[in-house]
């Protein structure tokens, strides 16, 4: 059997394969993802290839229960729906590639070489010595009980259990290692409601750093007191260019620009920092949810309809960008297919994957879990995924929450399955801090 090994405890692949998944019809965890034993057939492979030939059997397996189970809505013919996204790529081969090329364009233009240092906010559940000092912490035994469900390959319903019993003490946690400049778990988890917020909710963006500084703002007081065109303005200053690029390459190679060559222009605007321009390309990705003019929350003020604004900026952003994380339906593929304005944010839960709104919005959710191994534990990651992913009622099977669909956490998964190897490739670029 093979086993992730990280900083904390184990989480045995293989019960990853027969237990982190997703399911609609029958929402039972365990049922989903049930993709062979890929260690079985790569154990005479060497390492890399026995690797290689895992990721391709979940990947596979993954497609598959997806054609079993997601329902297509009436008006799109079931002929001409696609069984796999072409252009899917593991978070730990996105990361390899961005870096291998920022590096031959470092070459080229005598650029320092890449570096990784973890967010200021980083905090790790399974670091007692943290835990205690940052909080006044009594959970301590369960933080125990947690890796030694990990270690042992426990169902995903006892991860569940297991994380909820300590999420609230880990939140206040993260919470205090967050400070102005550095808000990667509160970027995550709200809308940006408009260029204010962007600035006060910065996870670590080195652009948004670069916009607080030509505008002398050091702290969330000194936000509210610019004026609200300024901050617009010289938003625009340092997010046009990257945009302008991005058409450039997009007009020369005819096809929206892959998130190995994105996330290494950002890499090349910031001088090799990794952890940065993650924080950058999530940032990017996000706001395709704003006004791409005034950066303000696209939809009205009573949540009940969208503005016309918000289709043309998601066609934009879509055009640009390729989906590389839905492992079947990519979002570029559903935002030609269902044009239908009841589609727009408005789906059926069972028709979510094609939802176009949503599927746009699933490109930065991914982002989030490939930027999260520079934020806390890389172990911890998978369970954090399925805790926020899913619901477990008392007396029910685990289920997906009501408010995705199958292919976003089918495809959160897939990103949080690689994170102990987005570690392992950002430690060989790590730095003293």
């Amino acid at each position: 059997m093979t086993e992730i090994t990280g900083e904390g405890g184990r989480f045995s692949r293989r019960t990853f394969l027969k237990g982190a998944g997703v399911a609609t019809a029958v929402p039972v965890i365990n049922q989903i993802l049930t993709l062979g034993d890929a260690t079985v057939v790569a154990k005479n492979v060497v390492e890399a290839g026995a690797d290689y030939l895992e990721k391709q059997s979940v990947l596979a397996g993954a497609r598959e229960f997806l054609i079993r189970n997601e329902a297509i809505p009436p008006g799109v013919d079931p002929k001409t729906v696609p069984n796999e996204n072409e252009h899917f790529m593991f978070a730990d081969e996105m990361l390899e590639k961005a870096i291998a090329r920022y590096e031959v364009w470092g070459k080229e233009d005598n650029l320092p070489p890449p570096v990784f240092r973890k967010s200021p906010a980083y905090f790790d559940p399974f670091n007692i010595v943290q835990m205690k000092s940052t909080i006044d912490y009594n959970q301590v035994e369960n933080t125990e009980i947690l890796k030694e469900i990990l270690h042992n390959g426990t169902p995903a319903e006892k991860i569940y259990q297991s994380i909820e019993l300590i999420k609230d003490d880990i939140e206040i946690g993260m919470g205090k290692t967050e400070g102005f400049g550095n808000m990667p778990v509160s970027f995550s988890q709200v809308n940006i409601s408009g260029p204010n917020d962007l600035l006060q909710n910065n996870p670590g963006s080195i652009i948004l750093n670069r916009v607080c500084r030509s505008l002398g703002i050091s702290s969330s007081h000194d936000v509210n007191q610019i004026d609200n065109n300024k901050i617009i303005e010289t938003l625009h200053k340092e997010i046009d260019p990257i945009w302008a690029w991005v058409d450039a390459q997009v007009l020369k190679t005819r096809q929206p620009m892959g998130g190995e060559v994105f996330l290494a222009g950002l890499m090349y605007r910031n001088r090799g920092d990794i952890t940065g321009s993650l924080f950058d390309k999530v940032m990017f990705e996000k706001l395709v949810r704003n006004n791409s003019k005034t950066f303000e929350f696209n939809m009205s003020d009573d949540h009940n309809q969208f503005p016309d604004s918000a289709k043309s900026d998601l066609d934009k952003f879509l055009a640009r960008l390729q989906d590389q994380s839905a492992p079947r339906l990519s979002a570029n593929y559903v935002n030609k297919t269902v044009r239908g304005d009841e589609m727009f944010g408005f789906a059926p839960a069972k028709f979510k994957p094609f939802d176009r709104y949503s599927a746009g919005g699933d490109i930065y959710h991914t982002s989030n879990i490939d930027v999260m191994p520079a934020i806390t534990n890389p172990d911890f990651i998978l369970p954090m995924v399925i805790q926020r992913d899913f619901v477990l009622v008392p007396g029910a099977p685990i289920a997906i929450a009501p408010s995705y669909g199958v292919e976003k956490v089918t495809g959160d998964l897939l990103r949080a399955y690689r994170a102990p190897q987005v570690r392992k490739i950002l430690d060989r670029y790590s730095v003293r801090q």
